[in-house]
């Protein structure tokens, strides 16, 4: 029985993750896969749907795959490649395609 901080969450927007064999490994260094003192939510964007994984599903940075859509966030669809994912998500979780010539905001 794993102890789950539901007071205080750090997020990771963007963290590196690769499928394989069936699990979701997730590049989350030594020190911070400790849970009580690291209590850090994954925000991945898959092809087609976005999930919130807690480190506390994690075992050695990995999620089995079987796992992942327990961590499916509700009513959100679409992916970076084209999908469209509702306002309060868009601003946090897709990019904008980069113009030539016009200046950075």
């Amino acid at each position: 029985d794993t102890y789950f901080n539901r007071h205080f969450r750090f997020d990771c927007d963007n963290p590196k993750w690769e499928q394989e064999e069936g699990n979701w490994r997730i590049d989350i260094g030594a020190k911070y896969r400790d849970p009580a003192r690291y209590p850090i939510d994954f925000y991945l964007l898959t092809e087609d749907a976005l999930s919130i994984v807690p480190v506390e599903a994690l075992k050695d940075g990995v999620l089995p795959a079987a796992e992942c859509s327990r961590w499916l966030a509700k009513n959100v669809t679409g992916s970076a490649e084209g999908g469209i994912l509702p306002a309060e998500f868009a601003m946090r979780f897709s990019r904008e395609d980069m113009v030539v010539g016009l200046p950075m905001t």
